[in-house]
């Protein structure tokens, strides 16, 4: 299936060219397609979400730092990755001993139901 792909290469002088090796495409994650098709190497995140993702992963870390609470649970809502989101909410749900884990699940299961009743 890769016959109907064409990849670039950058060569050692910074110029683009068309890449010899074969690759796998056919069923592959379209992110990492895209990321290799843009010469992306540290990740598929923007620099500022990663940065706030990362401050609120040591902020869920720190048992005994209960400040900001409000904010990381707004960064949390925020983020668009369902698995980043949901592990992110199950930590913040035990460290506050809340339910957003729960809330969360039930907005995504809302939204799925509406999704439905349109079909």
């Amino acid at each position: 299936m890769f016959e109907n792909v064409i990849f670039l290469d950058k060569t050692a002088d910074q110029k683009t060219s068309i890449s010899t090796d074969k690759k796998r495409t056919f069923g592959a994650n379209v992110s990492d397609l895209f990321a290799d098709s843009f010469f992306i190497s540290d990740g598929l995140i923007g620099e500022f979400s990663d940065s706030k993702i990362n401050k609120t992963i040591d902020w869920l870390r720190d048992e005994n730092d209960k400040t900001n609470s409000e904010l990381h649970r707004i960064i949390i809502e925020k983020i668009d990755e369902p698995i980043i989101q949901r592990k992110l909410a199950q930590m913040y749900s035990d460290k506050m001993k809340t339910d957003l884990a729960r809330k969360l699940l039930q907005i995504e299961l809302e939204e799925i139901q509406n999704r439905l009743k349109r079909m």
